[in-house]
């Protein structure tokens, strides 16, 4: 999941804080050990997953606008055969070492557009992409602004979607996709102004959101409502508020130390999850689903 939160979050600590009292521990008078932080918030993390995955969430799809190819960039080498989006097309590199710009003046010898035999395929980790509905997440036009948007065809690859152009229909150079992102991870590490962080490293903030960095950076404080330099280092991962009962419960279940305490904790938590998908999935859906994953 990249970019802001763009859901109703709740913060890490306020999730730790309330495991700890389902363990009849006060945080305001104990301090909890490192260690068992790092368990809670390890349990509460591969919860937040669980439930993530649990249904197709309206309130966590996104729809993004995507390419086929990484965009060309002016300082990297491409080898014969090598695809870039470049000014609203396609280029495959004709030879080895090429530097030129697809496209320009005295670049035919080096470049050659590839529309016509490209295979025309998303992939997931760029995009941070969890999981497409094949039926209905490929469009040529925004569904979120256009009523007469009709899905592409779509079918499941290795590294996540490939589209399937209709045979005389115009080729569709950037589809929009709507999907749902990877979930976000939680962390327990204190952030320190003295650590050289780099990007996907996690630490959980004073201000209690975990944050993941996206720069690399040092005595750079993340903060949900930072100045410049945060906000090109650090991006906040917070747990959707819609799952803050089921994540509770089920780390509280995990850790707890006999059978009869665990027991109906689950049954608790799995209460919750099926409520909330009754109450969030209601509408009616037309036809089966048909999801690709990616499995990291």
């Amino acid at each position: 999941m990249t970019g802001p939160i763009y859901y109703e979050g709740v913060t890490t600590r306020r999730i730790l804080d309330q495991i700890a009292r389902q363990r009849g521990w006060d945080p305001t008078r104990y301090a909890i050990a490192p260690e068992e932080l790092a368990r809670m918030c390890q349990l509460a993390s591969q919860a937040l997953e669980a439930a993530w995955r649990f249904a197709p969430w309206p309130q966590l799809t996104l729809t993004q606008r995507v390419a086929y190819r990484p965009d060309w960039t002016p300082e990297e080498t491409y080898e014969e055969g090598a695809q870039v989006y470049h000014r609203g097309g396609y280029h495959e590199a004709l030879r080895d070492d090429v530097t030129s710009e697809p496209g320009a003046a005295g670049a035919d010898a080096d470049w050659t557009r590839c529309e016509a035999w490209m295979v025309c395929g998303i992939s997931y980790v760029r995009y941070g992409i969890d999981e497409i509905d094949l039926a209905r997440g490929v469009y040529a036009l925004d569904p979120d602004r256009r009523a007469d948007a009709l899905p592409l065809p779509a079918g499941r690859v290795a590294y996540g979607a490939v589209v399937r152009q209709r045979p005389g229909d115009p080729f569709v150079a950037r589809p929009f996709v709507r999907y749902r992102p990877v979930p976000p991870r939680l962390s327990s590490a204190a952030w320190s102004a003295g650590e050289t962080y780099r990007p996907g490293d996690l630490v959980l903030a004073p201000d209690g959101d975990t944050y993941e960095a996206i720069a690399e950076n040092t005595g750079i404080e993340p903060r949900l409502c930072g100045d410049d330099a945060a906000r090109a280092a650090w991006t906040p991962r917070r747990a959707p508020r819609m799952f803050e009962s089921y994540i509770v419960q089920s780390a509280a279940a995990e850790l707890a130390t006999d059978d009869s305490a665990q027991a109906p904790r689950r049954a608790r938590a799995d209460a919750e999850l099926a409520r909330l998908a009754e109450t969030c999935l209601r509408q009616p859906h037309d036809g089966a689903r048909a999801t690709i994953r990616v499995f990291r």
